[in-house]
């Protein structure tokens, strides 16, 4: 449903952890090189993940000091990768698992 990549799921972590955060400052928290979260700020931003007080227009440049915070679109975004995340399956899968095992050697005891 959402197609983004690593970056820009952690740039949303990051902004939905703190409101308000320019390019320069998303780089130095998560170690990354400026240009490159520029690019994935103006692809957020392109696609209304993230928004803006300024009176940019997604598709427009942006500035490297220009405060972003999240949308709810990008909320949602992160709500359902969440959701979505195999981390979450893989106990309920194990435990179906165990419990098909416990049954049939207990078919198999008696």
């Amino acid at each position: 449903m959402y197609d983004i990549d690593r970056d820009c799921r952690m740039i949303l972590k990051t902004l939905a952890k703190r409101d308000n955060l320019s390019c320069c400052d998303i780089a130095l928290l998560l170690s990354i090189d400026e240009l490159n979260v520029a690019d994935k700020l103006f692809y957020l931003f392109s696609n209304d993940f993230i928004e803006t007080d300024s009176n940019i227009k997604p598709g427009e440049p942006i500035g490297l000091k220009t405060p972003f915070s999240i949308s709810v679109k990008g909320r949602a975004c992160l709500e359902y990768i969440f959701k979505d995340s195999w981390r979450f399956r893989i106990p309920v899968i194990i435990s179906i698992i165990a419990i098909i095992i416990s049954i049939i050697s207990l078919r198999l005891s008696i």
